[in-house]
């Protein structure tokens, strides 16, 4: 006899990410990996703010940093952005 109370197991975790993330299209997948490179870059940003000269209320940002900045194919807006860290950080 049939056990009619049988549920099979969930699909684990990871086989649902990946299944979620090969239905995303190109563009999107992109679009995401930019503001997720925005956000580390960010994230650098404000690691290296505690250890940065500061004068009459403005941040020296060191070259590398900038640099590197530029490096990225990012827009105007995620750059300011970028930037705006050390802003606040005044």
């Amino acid at each position: 006899m049939r056990n009619k109370g049988f549920n099979p197991p969930d699909t684990h975790k990871e086989v649902k990410r990946l299944r979620f993330l090969r239905s995303i299209d190109e563009r999107t997948q992109i679009s995401f990996v930019k503001v997720a490179r925005t956000e580390l870059l960010k994230a650098e940003a404000r690691a290296l703010l505690p250890s940065l000269p500061k004068e009459e209320g403005y941040t020296f940002i060191p070259n590398s940093f900038l640099e590197k900045l530029l490096k990225e194919d990012i827009s105007v807006n995620q750059f300011n952005d970028v930037l705006k860290v050390f802003r606040q950080g005044r």
